[in-house]
């Protein structure tokens, strides 16, 4: 079958545009996303426990676990393996540090949970700074520990990882973003274009069928290829849709 170009509305050739473009995203962040090495890191409470203010400094005194004190935060971080990569010990040429400020004073240290409970960790304290010394963290495992500090003044984190080039502040949503878009503009826009053209055997019912079918691939590969994400990407895929989910 021939196609008429001479005789094609503008409309048309801007979906069948669309449509490649979307199969060329489509194929780039597959390949972009195919196989990732990662460590990030979130921030998920920082809070004010205790501040003594300047003209009560002189009469007032606190102490913690010994230690004399009168600005003091609680802070929760998470680091997990943003990737799909495993990151074991040996992976580890610089130690994971974090730091609080010149002047911080980390008063304690403790593990809040891992994800799986079976990860293996070991938490060191020193005044200034708390290091992370996992075993093994697989795609999407994590560590949340709780650190005490007195003076907190910023947030800082360092290592060195074979494969990784920084470790990043980031969300703790695995999947990319992108990846829920995509899945919808795909299943969307190729299902309404296979039902406008239902009873006409034209080629833009063929590039609807064509864009449903790799939307929901894409869908389906997403929640594979992530599965610690799998519940969160399909409600993100149904927001997206206009729904909404309860749990």
């Amino acid at each position: 079958m021939m196609i008429d170009w001479a005789n094609l509305q503008s409309w048309e050739v801007i979906l069948g545009i669309l449509a490649i473009l979307l199969s060329i995203i489509a194929i780039i962040v597959t390949i972009k996303f195919r196989s990732q090495k990662s460590l990030s890191y979130t921030i998920k409470t920082n809070v004010s426990l205790l501040t003594v203010k300047k003209e009560a400094e002189d009469k007032l005194e606190i102490y913690f676990d010994g230690k004399k004190v009168h600005d003091v935060y609680m802070v929760v971080i998470k680091l997990f393996n943003s990737g799909n990569v495993h990151i074991g010990k040996a992976d580890i040429s610089q130690k994971i540090i974090f730091t609080f400020g010149d002047k911080a004073q980390v008063l304690s240290v403790d593990i809040v949970n891992t994800d799986p409970e079976n990860v293996d960790v070991s938490l060191v304290q020193d005044d200034q700074r708390v290091i992370v010394i996992p075993e093994l963290l697989n795609g999407g495992d994590s560590i949340t520990f709780k650190v005490i500090v007195n003076k907190l003044d910023e947030i800082k984190v360092t290592g060195r990882i074979s494969g990784v080039k920084e470790i990043k502040k980031a969300s703790e949503w695995l999947v990319p973003p992108a990846l829920v878009y995509l899945s919808v503009i795909f299943v969307f826009v190729g299902g309404f274009m296979m039902i406008i053209y239902a009873d006409v055997a034209s080629w833009q019912r063929i590039v609807g069928v064509y864009m449903f079918i790799l939307g929901y691939a894409l869908l389906i590969g997403t929640a594979l290829k992530y599965p610690k994400s799998r519940k969160k990407f399909i409600r993100e895929f149904v927001e997206c849709a206009g729904f909404s989910l309860t749990d």
